[in-house]
């Protein structure tokens, strides 16, 4: 028989009984790590007791915490292009000109294909005709 999806009362029903069921781990682990032990020691046995107390859930927990980390990622990525990104561009655009198109236009001249004066192209000098005078170029 194929394997049925879960109903959405079944999984709402295990996600209350592990939420309980961390609740309820991390206060005990907690509270005895800390009448035992007191600073850095204290700290790392909760860690530990946490981390071993999850350890039958794993397989459940694997897949939903994976799910929850990228999202997490996404939403880190979203929030940096906003806080440090998008500013600067914002800058960037109003006050850069990489192309250099705000410089005076050049004297009117008549290219072809275009008005004239229109064009922002730079006047170059002509090339030489001769090949001699090209050597002599470079």
């Amino acid at each position: 028989m194929a394997d049925r999806p879960p109903r959405p009362w079944t999984a709402i029903g295990l996600g209350l009984v592990f939420g309980l069921y961390a609740v309820l781990l991390v206060a005990a682990v907690r509270t005895g790590a800390h009448q035992a032990f007191t600073g850095w020691t204290a700290k790392l046995l909760t860690l530990g007791g946490i981390a071993l107390g999850l350890l039958p859930w794993g397989a459940w927990l694997r897949p939903r915490i994976v799910w929850g980390l990228g999202l997490l990622g996404c939403w880190a990525l979203v929030a940096c292009y906003l806080v440090l990104l998008a500013p600067i561009a914002l800058v960037v655009r109003l006050i850069g000109d990489p192309l250099s198109r705000r410089r005076p236009a050049p004297p009117p001249t008549r290219l072809v294909g275009g008005p004239a004066g229109s064009s922002h192209w730079l006047a170059r000098p002509p090339l030489p005709n001769t090949l001699d005078a090209a050597r002599v170029e470079y």
